[in-house]
């Protein structure tokens, strides 16, 4: 009824107004593009035991990255750097997840809380966000339903430690999404910056894995 005589509810009136903020607007873009890289390089910092099997394919990971970074083939390339950026945040999300579940709930506990702030900013930053190209499609609502899914699959495991499965697919999901909204920024310069953080994390996993055991 309150559009039929032409006035705006008052969700909208907000929403209209946050949209001309540059805090709410810009925010949860810069949230992405810098903490995302953060959690690369912090993670594979914090994770202590790596497998010799892990450190082979955190290696694999570092030649496919730099092979893309060398290749002169842009869509090729962009593949590439995509199985690098995806494949490192799997395993990260899943050592830190296994190593968390031998240590202190404190870590486990900030993790959870990132990842919360995480998921919102993605959703404000492809919704809101000026400088980015993501659209989403139906297979995105189709793996946000298989996630979801696992979760309530998962919820024994889940209640049980911090490592269930249903918890470790949202992460990792989460991460791809963060990932992707980077590599679809138009200004691609922060392209570069995860670019790095890959390959230090996927090194330093790598190091721990073959060298430092």
């Amino acid at each position: 009824k309150a559009r039929e005589h032409g006035a705006e509810s008052a969700l909208a009136t907000i929403v209209t107004r946050l949209k001309g903020s540059v805090p709410f607007v810009d925010g949860p873009v810069w949230f992405v593009k810098a903490s995302v890289p953060l959690y690369f390089i912090l993670g594979s910092l914090w994770v202590q035991h790596v497998s010799s099997d892990f450190g082979v394919a955190a290696a694999a990971f570092v030649a496919v990255l730099l092979l893309a970074l060398l290749w002169h083939r842009p869509r090729l390339s962009r593949y590439l750097l995509r199985l690098a950026s995806y494949g490192t945040a799997a395993f990260l999300v899943y050592l830190i997840a296994s190593y968390a579940a031998q240590s202190s709930t404190l870590f486990s506990t900030l993790e959870a809380v990132y990842f919360g702030i995480l998921t919102i900013a993605i959703a404000l930053a492809v919704r809101y966000g000026r400088d980015t190209e993501f659209r989403t499609t139906t297979m995105d609502y189709l793996i946000v339903f298989v996630v979801i899914a696992s979760a309530f699959l998962e919820r024994d495991a889940l209640l049980q430690k911090p490592g269930g499965l249903g918890l470790v697919m949202i992460k990792v999901f989460v991460l791809f999404y963060g990932s992707e909204l980077i590599l679809n920024l138009r200004k691609g310069r922060w392209n570069g910056v995860l670019d790095f953080s890959v390959i230090a994390s996927s090194g330093i996993l790598a190091l721990k894995g073959l060298v430092l055991r």
